[in-house]
């Protein structure tokens, strides 16, 4: 554990404070593009994925395009840092080919976005969320949902699970180095704006930098830190259990994908109809938060554990 925390982690938390930075830097240059291009009609009538573009751009508010300057500076900052800190991916990944990995991708896919599916099913029935009536279409939202989870699930299973974790047993036991990756990926993932944020307007040069200022507050916040915090460690430490079990990242990119799939597609189709407060510590401001989004995940926790356990009890040895 020593070294992780000499070496790779200050590396790894360097990687981190440029990727915000640039993030700051690159959004309000993004969002007066997106602007740009909205105001122009150039996308009108374009369709991916069921989305129509021009009103995706219209719908994109300073914390979207955000988001997406922090996921291109910190794309354009991987094959660096992999270098600076292993040389190359395949020097340290440790993975193997998997012949299950059709069914690892989809049976996880399935069984994450089941679980949180059944917990919306109960918030619904119990009135603290309603559905809600200026959701886009149903296939729209699907597809954006589906779309965000998949693209998600492998670009941070190979960041997190693939060469994170790969580097943090280089120099630490299996639960050393999972519980490593599993602090650090709940931390990251507070790094974003709060929802009920307003934005500024108009948008200026240093409005990213406006932003990187209001995400920081929220550590201030503890209730805001036990919401989430508790739930996204445990998916960590599951996805982490995954990739090691079965010494690769189908699994791992299934389950995520489906958790993001289903808190997406929650939230675009329904709104809360109770106060949070009336509702903590239980149930939190989505899918993601709260103690019963917790028993949910650890359920499927469980759920994975007896699967790889007693279900795939060679597993490990699978060939593609």
């Amino acid at each position: 554990m020593e070294g992780i925390l000499r070496g790779d982690a200050l590396k790894i938390t360097v990687y981190t404070a440029v990727t915000l930075l640039l993030g700051a830097v690159l959004t309000p240059l993004f969002y007066r593009i997106g602007v740009a291009i909205h105001d122009s009609g150039a996308l009108a009538g374009h369709r991916v994925l069921g989305l129509d573009l021009h009103d995706e751009l219209g719908r994109a508010d300073l914390a979207r395009y955000f988001n997406r300057a922090m996921m291109l500076a910190a794309l354009a900052g991987l094959g660096p840092v992999i270098r600076w800190l292993g040389g190359h991916p395949r020097d340290f990944l440790r993975l193997e080919a998997n012949g299950r990995r059709g069914w690892h991708l989809a049976g996880g896919f399935f069984l994450a976005a089941g679980g949180f599916f059944l917990l919306g099913w109960g918030l619904m029935a119990g009135g603290v969320f309603v559905p809600n009536p200026k959701a886009r279409p149903l296939v729209e939202a699907v597809a954006g949902a589906l779309f965000s989870g998949l693209a998600v699930g492998l670009l941070e299973e190979f960041f997190f699970r693939g060469c994170l974790l790969g580097l943090a047993l280089r120099t630490a036991g299996r639960n050393a180095a999972m519980l490593f990756v599993a602090v650090f990926f709940a931390a990251v993932h507070f790094l974003k704006p709060p929802e009920e944020l307003a934005m500024p307007d108009p948008v200026t040069w240093t409005s990213g930098f406006w932003l990187l200022g209001r995400i920081f507050h929220q550590f201030t916040r503890p209730e805001f830190m036990v919401a989430e915090f508790t739930t996204l460690f445990l998916v960590g430490w599951i996805l982490g259990y995954t990739r090691l079990r079965t010494r690769s990242l189908w699994m791992a990119i299934g389950l995520h994908g489906g958790w993001v799939f289903g808190i997406k597609l929650f939230g675009a189709m329904t709104r809360r109809a109770r106060g949070l407060e009336e509702t903590l510590p239980w149930i939190g401001k989505d899918l993601k938060s709260g103690l019963a989004a917790v028993a949910v995940v650890a359920i499927t926790g469980v759920a994975v554990w007896a699967w790889l356990t007693f279900g795939e009890r060679d597993a490990s040895s699978g060939k593609s």
